[in-house]
């Protein structure tokens, strides 16, 4: 290892080498640090310039819980307290909804989806009237997929959902803002050999990267361990200048009118 490697670390790099001997994910270094996301990335970077580990990057589609996703696995799907209300006698429909507390749109996806389960007879008379079946007195004792998959941890992995689940995520997503999904990027890194070192060194934390006027004025600087420079970093790229187009084009056109003299001064024998 190089000695002058670890006097060369700023202080980010020092605050997060540590975190590195227990996580890799982004996320948990930056818990951990207690640096902010900007910082940690850089130290990252840094860090892999010298050769102390690798940054993996992949994109990933995460399934979140939208308005009323939030809502409903809080509260239960609006068919769920449709089909509280529901007897074996016809009611009103509007009244079922003030009792099961449902908006004009929700009831009528209660209406939809217990329709075509069979849970819900319908009739029109004076107004709509709605009354429970067999089928619907089965289905007030269950749990159905929607609502297990409600229940779940979210985020959820898009390419994890399976089965039964990927059934029941086809059937919200259908329906409005309960579910999202949302790409996101996920950073974790790998240690190199010399990172492996280091992170099991007792590397110090406190080393000041700056001379200021203060410390110059006080004579403070005489007790601080101060970062050693490092001329070997890696700095962005210039891109050189160049001339103006008008420029240019006025020393295109002042060429010519040289290179014209010239040639008239070898015609004439001047």
């Amino acid at each position: 290892m190089d000695p002058g490697l670890i006097a060369k670390l700023h202080p980010l790099e020092r605050k997060v080498l540590p975190t590195l001997k227990i996580y890799n994910e982004l996320s948990k270094i930056v818990l951990e640090s207690g640096l902010r996301e900007v910082e940690v990335l850089r130290a990252l970077q840094w860090l892999e310039n010298k050769d102390v580990l690798k940054i993996n990057s992949v994109k990933k589609n995460l399934v979140l819980l939208d308005n009323n996703g939030l809502k409903y696995k809080k509260n239960g799907l609006p068919e769920r307290a449709f089909l509280k209300v529901l007897t074996e006698s016809f009611q009103s429909a509007e009244i079922l909804a003030k009792k099961a507390n449902l908006s004009n749109d929700e009831l009528s996806v209660c209406l939809g989806r217990l329709k075509r389960k069979v849970a819900i007879e319908i009739i029109k008379d004076k107004e709509l009237m709605v009354k429970l079946t067999g089928q619907g007195k089965k289905l007030q004792q269950e749990v159905t997929l929607e609502e297990k998959f409600l229940q779940k941890e979210f985020p959820l992995e898009l390419e994890a959902i399976k089965d039964a689940d990927k059934f029941a995520f086809d059937e919200l997503r259908k329906r409005k803002e309960i579910i999202k999904i949302e790409e996101k990027k996920f950073v974790t890194i790998t240690l190199m050999e010399l990172g492996y070192k280091l992170v099991h060194m007792n590397i110090k934390e406190d080393v000041v990267n700056r001379l200021t006027k203060e410390m110059i004025k006080t004579g403070s600087w005489k007790q601080k361990d101060f970062r050693a420079y490092d001329v070997e970093i890696n700095v962005p790229k210039i891109t050189a200048g160049k001339k103006h187009f008008d420029n240019q084009a006025l020393e295109y056109i002042k060429d010519l009118k040289r290179y014209q003299e010239i040639l008239c001064n070898r015609h004439f024998g001047i």
